[in-house]
């Protein structure tokens, strides 16, 4: 039974692959029919022409501009996760400097609007 589990577990997480990569796929493809716009209207249109030179400047740099700017944003993701994660510990244990017990405090009354009705 253990293996029919393991096996069920591989064939979704294919699955899950398997979609991705078919959602990078048509990604993939429809950045290559913008390019080509792209390169067909660069002859009459100056803002096309400064958006291929710019695609060229990132594809010649590889792109490690933008790769360190992503690690960047994954380094603050991660550190986000990390200081939820404790703070979801501190609720489950009841440690209220982490945000736990919050049972104790008063809920915030609504705010009431004045309403005028015609």
């Amino acid at each position: 039974m253990k293996q029919l589990d393991q096996f069920r577990a591989l064939l979704a997480d294919l699955r899950r692959h398997e979609s991705a990569l078919k959602t990078q796929a048509l990604e993939y493809a429809a950045l290559e029919r913008e390019i080509d716009r792209l390169r067909e209207r660069a002859a009459i249109d100056p803002d096309a022409r400064k958006k291929l030179q710019r695609l060229d400047d990132v594809m010649k740099s590889g792109g490690a501009q933008l790769q360190e700017r992503i690690a960047e944003k994954a380094a603050k993701l991660a550190t986000v996760c990390d200081q939820l994660g404790e703070q979801l510990k501190g609720v489950s244990s009841g440690d209220e400097r982490l945000g736990g017990n919050t049972r104790s405090q008063k809920p915030a009354a609504p705010k009431r609007v004045a309403r005028t009705f015609v």
